[in-house]
């Protein structure tokens, strides 16, 4: 069993504040596991201490940048993720989340979701800089 206990990423809470946040401790510091059910029963996002940055990587705590960023998603995105949803609710709660920390704009915390390969290509990239997904 690996450890695991709370934890604050960097000097700050800000990814602790989306839901309980657990350093992997037991596999590498900097490996934080995030609970953001809503999707699934389980879901979770992972963040990654990548030296000058975090990478946080939401899985599908959101189908596409539209629903965090405030530009428009489109619909056939968003009807799917309504139908398999485990719990609308939490999904909206994580959008609402995720969308604090985009306008944030902080320029070494880089959002990565599983649909988005131009948010993959910015966090890939290596810059430590959020200022490509803007």
């Amino acid at each position: 069993m690996h450890a695991v206990r709370t934890c604050r990423a960097g000097n700050d809470e800000r990814l602790a504040r989306l839901r309980r946040a657990s350093e992997l401790t037991g596999i590498s510091s900097g490996i934080v596991l995030i609970s953001l059910p809503g999707h699934t029963r389980g879901h979770a996002a992972v963040a990654v201490n990548a030296g000058d940055h975090w990478v946080l990587h939401v899985g599908d705590a959101f189908y596409h940048r539209g629903q965090v960023d405030g530009s428009k998603a489109p619909k056939p995105w968003l009807q799917i993720e309504r139908v398999v949803a485990h719990d609308r609710r939490a999904v909206q709660a994580n959008h609402e989340r995720l969308s604090e920390l985009w306008r944030a704009a902080d320029q070494d915390l880089v959002l990565v979701n599983a649909h988005g390969p131009d948010l993959f290509a910015v966090a890939r990239a290596g810059t430590g800089s959020a200022e490509g997904q803007r």
